[in-house]
């Protein structure tokens, strides 16, 4: 990136479940993944609510962002979405980017980025993703708010983007970063495990080996899944709102009137029956080669949560600092440095 543009650099891991968005030496944010169509129609009591709700305007759509009740974006095409737009840019919103100039890098899931067939690059899907942002979007009715001007962006692999994290560490001296060139020829394993999907892959010397990218529908969202079938038959509803799942999910009770029921079971027993099924996967795809690795890294959102169901799976594994943050901290260090090997 050249200095010339004074841009911005942002790492942005938009997520099904969460949107992080990593600006260097720990500046970051994370918002919920969630979006509706229409406009806000809920008004603050307690003062400015602009943080939390606020509507976009997009490909002649209005969206509003922060409501407890959203669209379905567990689809294959949610990247590629204006869902995705609004959502990534009131995450830049409110990582104070509004009326910025940026270059920002975001990614993709291992088996969308690269081609199975072929075992290359999917240009025609990196290149949908990138051409995203380039359509127009305004904070709706609200003319002296502005929303960030993306002048640059990229789109990287998910999971395999980690090797940045590994090999770039961020200092504060003049040029703000050590390159340890020698993790370049490690051999390291990623699992990075997210709100729809877990991506597998072995990262040999600084190229992806493709033989062993793998992408499984396994995440936080079949945990959040069990408490709403389980909070639709107490409370009788068609749809529950996000907001009590997430009640749920942090308290571990539903507030059935002036009850709760005890909902820890459900939380134990899907996060073991996620956890199987990824440890499953990741044997699967990498058997005996584990006892060989560096390092087998486990990131993500689920891998924090996950973190007492996966213990000890690998006598050489490791939860990097801050898994959450760790594919915007990647794409971030990309961004700026992108002194590594082609991935």
């Amino acid at each position: 990136m050249s200095k010339k543009q004074n841009l911005i650099a942002v790492g942005a891991d938009d997520g099904f479940f969460n949107t992080k968005v990593y600006l260097g030496e720990g500046n970051q944010i994370i918002i919920p993944s969630r979006a509706r169509l229409g406009a806000a129609k809920r008004i603050s009591l307690m003062g400015d609510n602009d943080s939390v709700i606020t509507s976009y305007k997009t490909n002649d759509m209005v969206y509003t962002v922060g409501a407890s009740e959203s669209e379905q974006i567990v689809h294959d095409e949610y990247p590629m979405s204006d869902l995705n737009r609004v959502i990534v840019h009131h995450a830049l919103r409110q990582a104070g980017l509004g009326g910025k100039d940026v270059a920002m890098f975001t990614g993709l899931p291992l088996k969308k980025y690269y081609t199975t067939s072929s075992q290359s690059k999917n240009e025609k899907l990196i290149a949908r993703k990138e051409a995203n942002f380039n359509q127009q979007i305004f904070v709706n009715d609200q003319p002296n708010e502005f929303t960030a001007n993306i002048k640059l962006h990229k789109v990287g692999p998910e999971a395999a983007s980690l090797l940045y994290d590994y090999v770039i560490e961020e200092v504060k001296n003049k040029d703000g970063f050590i390159e340890h060139q020698d993790r370049i020829k490690h051999q390291i394993a990623v699992i990075d495990i997210g709100g729809r999907t877990t991506d597998i892959c072995i990262i040999d010397q600084g190229d992806v080996a493709l033989d062993t990218v793998e992408t499984i529908n396994a995440g936080m969202h079949n945990i959040y899944d069990a408490l709403k079938d389980y909070a639709r038959d107490e409370l009788s509803l068609d749809r529950v709102p996000d907001s009590i799942i997430d009640r749920m999910f942090t308290n571990g009770v539903l507030k059935v009137g002036a009850r709760d029921r005890d909902v820890s079971d459900i939380i134990t027993n899907s996060k073991a029956m996620v956890a199987s099924n990824i440890i499953q996967a990741v044997n699967n795809k990498i058997g005996s080669k584990a006892k060989m690795l560096d390092a087998v890294l486990f990131i993500g959102g689920g891998s924090e949560v996950l973190a007492q169901q996966l213990m000890n799976s690998y006598d050489n594994e490791f939860t990097v600092k801050d898994p959450v943050m760790a594919n915007a901290r990647s794409f971030y260090k990309a961004m700026k440095c992108g002194i590594l090997p082609n991935i």
